[in-house]
């Protein structure tokens, strides 16, 4: 148990030593605030519309003067995707087409659909004759 006061001692005079370190409200509101720095942000734009001056008329120039490559579409009529190959996947005409049935599944003579041969279903609210 005296352990226990011991800390409960400890930790009053920590909070003591804290409240003396501590300055008041109007110490606070006193206190004179420090210079102002620079504002950069006007200098970064004047740079940036420096820069943008400089560099536009050369890219300008460097894309005027570049040949055209060999082979370019003469139309976006003309332009083919270079990864259209990937679509083309084993048994896309499966999904292409319309199965019929009793008929062989496309790639696989042998196999047929098969389904009962008892007719559809009767409707409700109709006699059947």
């Amino acid at each position: 148990m005296s352990d226990d006061a011991d800390l409960r001692e400890n930790f009053a005079s920590l909070r003591i030593e804290d409240l003396r370190r501590v300055p008041s409200f109007t110490q606070v509101v006193g206190r004179s605030r420090p210079a102002s720095r620079p504002d950069f942000r006007l200098a970064a734009g004047v740079l940036c519309v420096l820069a943008a001056l400089v560099a536009g008329p050369a890219l300008w120039q460097s894309r005027a003067r570049a040949p055209a490559s060999k082979g370019a579409a003469t139309s976006l009529t003309d332009w083919r995707s270079p990864t259209d190959f990937l679509l083309s996947t084993a048994g896309l005409q499966t999904w292409r087409t319309v199965p019929v049935i009793g008929e062989p599944l496309p790639g696989d003579p042998g196999a047929f659909l098969h389904f009962n041969d008892t007719g559809p279903a009767p409707r409700a609210g109709r006699e059947h004759s």
